[in-house]
């Protein structure tokens, strides 16, 4: 009998134990939900916040600015080789060319070689002439970005292509100078 009541007390301690050990589980758990639902609430609210400092970041910066220039036929010969200043916050460079030429192409092929070397660095088919006309015929307008220039010496080569089709007709070739400040 005494051993059946101690039996008796050791299964209700035991059964006792392991309901506060299921509560005490169970709390854990709910806690680690918890846990778990703040640390997505506070990495979303970190990558909220990282937007905004990029985006403020972005708008406390210095415009990148753009720079124009005009490249006729008279720069193409070998009386001088025009200087293209280019400071840092440089964004864009457009450049309008002087094609010289009377007959009208309906486009235009257009190959910048960059230093040293020569190596090819852009170019772009299908160029529109653009709406306006220079002094010695219609022009071609391109807008580049200012990172694919490096200081030294480029050649721009300009090909007008035919109404019918065929081969591009060599326009000329627009040197210059890119210094970059």
């Amino acid at each position: 009998a005494r051993l059946a009541e101690e039996r008796d007390r050791l299964a209700a301690r035991l059964a006792e134990e392991r309901s506060a050990r299921t509560t005490e589980r169970e709390r854990w758990a709910a806690r680690l939900d918890e846990t778990t639902r703040e640390g997505e609430a506070l990495r979303d609210r970190g990558e909220r916040l990282s937007a905004e400092v990029e985006r403020l970041r972005r708008s406390a910066l210095p415009r990148a600015t753009a720079v124009s220039y005009l490249l006729t036929a008279a720069q193409r010969s070998a009386a001088g080789v025009p200087e293209l200043a280019l400071a840092p916050e440089t964004g864009r460079v457009h450049l309008q060319l002087d094609t010289g030429v009377r007959e009208p192409h309906p486009a235009f092929r257009a190959r910048l070689y960059a230093p040293p070397g020569g190596a090819l660095a852009w170019s772009r088919t299908g160029i529109p002439p653009a709406s306006g006309a220079g002094a010695g015929g219609p022009t071609v307008e391109l807008d580049l970005p200012a990172e694919i220039f490096v200081s030294g010496r480029y050649r721009l080569e300009l090909e007008g292509i035919p109404a019918g089709g065929g081969e591009p007709e060599l326009i000329g070739d627009f040197q210059f100078e890119v210094v970059r400040r």
